[in-house]
């Protein structure tokens, strides 16, 4: 695994910096593994990663409209292997990515934990060089996203496709090794390629109404049981 000093020289860091530039020159990243940084991030949590695991939160809240609470963002934010940070001219973060990496049957499994981008930084063209860079630091040939918005599955399609992935799952098919892979990473998922009660309730205030071309894959859900589509990019 490259050395984190070294990740800012990574293409697709670069591409990320320089499009993150244009919209506002003082505007930065920030690459951290959290396990190495904070090895004992589990059991310890220190001020400064309470300062950043709290604006996680504030993120979260600002993009989603919605409050999971500290508990969750603790959880998840401290388990992760990879966070991605979009930071403001003060420092502050306003948008985020969270990644966790497993091992399944020697192979690397990158799970797209989260990414979240401030209201007033989204739909500016960050997000598809956010997810390139979170694939370059985590190289895998199976990546893991679980979500109830039918706008990151069109999102993901678009990345898969890119990188040369297949998805999972789609309107004729489910990958037949995407359930085996996804339980031996810890996750409940069922034979129509969900997480059932998996969070509490839904993520979103107001989740987007899924395309036609789509609809049905949505219909597998329970959004107000806090049902989750397991999505796998696979080669």
């Amino acid at each position: 695994m490259m050395d984190t000093l070294k990740y800012k020289s990574l293409p697709e860091a670069k591409f990320l910096l320089d499009h993150i530039h244009n919209i506002n020159p003082k505007y930065g990243i920030e690459i951290i593994l959290p396990q190495k940084r904070w090895p004992d991030l589990k059991q310890n949590q220190t001020t400064d990663v309470m300062k950043m695991i709290h604006q996680h939160r504030e993120v979260y809240l600002n993009a989603s409209t919605n409050d999971l609470g500290m508990i969750y963002h603790t959880e998840a934010s401290g388990y992760a292997d990879l966070w991605i940070h979009i930071l403001d001219e003060n420092k502050n973060i306003i948008g985020l990515s969270i990644n966790k990496l497993f091992e399944v049957n020697q192979n690397p499994l990158n799970y797209f934990q989260a990414c979240m981008l401030s209201r007033d930084i989204q739909n500016l063209g960050i997000y598809p060089l956010l997810q390139d860079l979170r694939i370059a630091i985590f190289p895998a040939n199976h990546i893991l996203c679980r979500t109830q918005n039918p706008i990151v599955y069109k999102k993901y399609q678009e990345f898969c496709y890119k990188h040369g992935m297949s998805i999972s799952p789609t309107l004729e098919k489910i990958y037949p090794q995407s359930i085996d892979i996804v339980k031996a990473a810890g996750f409940n998922i069922d034979d129509q390629s969900v997480s059932r009660n998996a969070i509490n309730g839904e993520v979103l205030k107001e989740t987007p109404i899924p395309d036609q071309d789509i609809a049905s894959l949505w219909e597998r859900i329970n959004i107000a049981n806090g049902d989750l589509l397991v999505i796998i990019c696979y080669k």
